[in-house]
């Protein structure tokens, strides 16, 4: 089940079995591009990791907006905005016109979640009423636990990297744009999105702390990265029906008992 409040393009909520590595040293959890912090809400919820620190970033100040509202409220304001929504009979043009209209009007952190992050899965599948159902039995109790005690900031990646590099309790999470991709979001004014993967290359050759790396395989990332390649495996993207090979990156051993999953 994902344990954000919608599905959420690209998150990695299904692909943390191939990033069960022992952490048992670890004190901090960090997630630089936090998106829909799918492997610490796993590791909070499904491994019950909940007396750890866990510190979520992202560069999207409307989605940091969104989840400290969720912090500081709780979900339960969120489906009551929600609720008023019923797209089930609905066509695709007139959900985007909707959606578009009420962002215009409120510009709130829900109306920017509603538009930015949730428009696709909604016309992809129609599943308010599942969400909806989900928020009243109460399914999303932990999550909310999850917002209030993290640590919430927005910022550039490198101040989070430099920040936790040296911190051998600290283990880095980092799900960054794809290197061939184009991601609005990450197109930043100090440069284009390939310095990315430099930094993360040195965070893994100087720092001290643990990382974990998840990016879509092509011949370069299989190069740079071929000393700290753990695993692969495919992932298919309901989206637009395509399926690409994925790589984990770590400087994390599997420990006694573990082996890189098949």
């Amino acid at each position: 089940m994902s344990h954000f409040y919608f599905d959420y393009d690209g998150n990695k909520r299904t692909e943390t079995k191939y990033c069960d590595f022992e952490i048992s040293n670890i004190e901090t959890i960090v997630e630089p591009f936090c998106g829909s912090c799918g492997y610490s809400l796993n590791q909070f919820i499904d491994c019950n990791k909940r007396n750890l620190k866990y510190v979520i970033n992202d560069i999207d100040r409307e989605l940091i907006e969104f989840l400290n509202e969720i912090r500081c409220k709780g979900s339960k304001p969120f489906y009551e905005y929600m609720n008023k929504y019923d797209f089930k009979n609905v066509p695709d043009k007139e959900i985007i016109k909707v959606l578009n209209k009420d962002y215009k009007e409120n510009q709130n952190p829900y109306s920017y979640f509603m538009k930015r992050r949730c428009r696709i899965s909604i016309r992809r599948n129609k599943r308010l009423e599942t969400y909806k159902t989900r928020f009243i039995k109460g399914d999303y109790n932990d999550t909310d636990e999850f917002f209030k005690k993290c640590e919430i900031s927005c910022g550039d990646y490198g101040t989070i990297f430099d920040k936790y590099k040296n911190d051998e309790k600290a283990l880095l999470f980092i799900d960054p744009p794809y290197f061939d991709t184009y991601n609005m979001s990450y197109s930043l004014d100090k440069g284009d999105n390939t310095k990315i993967y430099i930094d993360i290359l040195e965070l893994l050759q100087n720092g001290k702390c643990k990382v974990i790396f998840i990016t879509k395989k092509n011949a370069l990332m299989a190069y740079v990265f071929k000393d700290y390649i753990k695993c692969s495996y495919n992932k298919c993207y309901q989206r637009n029906k395509t399926c690409v090979e994925h790589i984990v990156v770590s400087n994390i051993k599997y420990g006694a008992g573990l082996k890189a999953p098949q």
